[in-house]
This record gives C-alpha cells, structure tokens and sequence, in this order.
C-alpha cells in the first residue's frame, strides 16, 4: 500500500476487500492509504472502495473498528476513519 506506483496501490487495497472481506487486521493498512490519499489529493476511491466491500462482505459490521479510529492520535486517521464511515453508510 506504500507502493509509489498509484496502480499498485489501487490493485493492493481492491485485493484486500475482494480476497478476504473479513480480513480486519488490514483495516488499519487501508484508513492510512484513505489518509495518504486525503494529504496528496489522490482520488479518494481506491482504499475506502475495499473497505466498503469489506462492510457488504464481512461477517460483522467494520463499522465499530473503524469508529475506534476517531479517536486515534492522528488528525489525518481521523478524518481518514470519519470519511470512511460516512462512505460505507452512503451519507
């Protein structure tokens, strides 16, 4: 996900939410992509596109996990998991 190739980032973060919608540990990989994304105005879609999958897929909402990140020590994160939340829900 740290790639500097846009392409490869954007095949990563599809591969994680399509492989395994259930894979939780990379929720963490996936709001830091959303939060590289907001600082070097990339699009948006890449990172919260496979995190959204993973909402629709997985056996429990993701949705307690990335509320936990508004709390997190980076501003950037925070937006990051805010931005994401509001995306899955469609708001």
């Amino acid at each position: 996900m740290k790639d500097p190739d846009r392409k490869v980032r954007h095949t990563a973060a599809m591969a994680i939410g399509a492989i395994n919608p259930n894979a939780y540990d990379a929720i963490p990989v996936l709001l830091d992509a959303v939060s590289a994304e907001l600082q070097q105005e990339y699009s948006l879609g890449f990172a919260r596109s496979s995190l959204k999958r993973m909402e629709e897929n997985s056996q429990k909402s993701i949705i307690p996990i990335l509320e936990e990140f508004l709390n997190h020590q980076d501003p950037d994160m925070k937006r990051a998991a805010a931005m994401s939340i509001k995306y899955i829900k469609g708001e």
